[in-house]
């Protein structure tokens, strides 16, 4: 009876030792996730006001031709430094691309690019922003308002 008392001490011993690296192990794991998750969210929030803003800068500008023709948009687009941007895009009301800085004219920003554009020539705002591994690509679409009416969008791709 003597060898068996031993054991029972040894093994609430070590179940007391393993709950206490188990509970170590969670706690560091949660320190480091939050902070992490908490800094990203920051990241988004910001970029998210950052393109918005720049969007609504653009669109406001915009709203001061009463009809949005591509000579228009150009000039306003380069009075504000548009070119300074990934890529802008502002179309009319329709849909019809009256300015792009993309070199290569390709569809706007793929399928979340075209959403968001439909979504702008709806009357509302729109974001988009994604981590890619190495860097964010955010993007941001805003309707360009005439007199309360829709009369095209502007779309940024950062």
């Amino acid at each position: 009876m003597a060898g068996n008392k031993p054991k029972i001490k040894y093994s609430v011993q070590l179940t007391f030792i393993v709950i206490f690296f188990v509970f170590l192990a969670v706690t560091i794991g949660m320190l480091n996730v939050y902070p992490t998750t908490s800094a990203r969210d920051v990241v988004f929030s910001a970029k998210q006001s950052s393109l918005i803003n720049q969007t609504a800068v653009m669109s406001a500008s915009l709203s001061a031709l009463e009809k949005l023709s591509g000579e228009g948009v150009e000039q306003v687009m380069e009075l504000i430094g548009a070119v300074d941007y990934d890529r802008v895009v502002v179309t009319d009301q329709d849909g019809a691309v009256l300015y792009d800085t993309a070199a290569y004219g390709g569809p706007v920003g793929g399928q979340s690019g075209s959403n968001l554009l439909e979504r702008a020539l709806d009357g509302t705002w729109a974001f988009h922003s994604r981590y890619t591994g190495t860097s964010f690509e955010s993007r941001a679409a805003s309707p360009v308002m005439s007199y309360g009416a829709v009369i095209g969008a502007v779309y940024l791709f950062e």
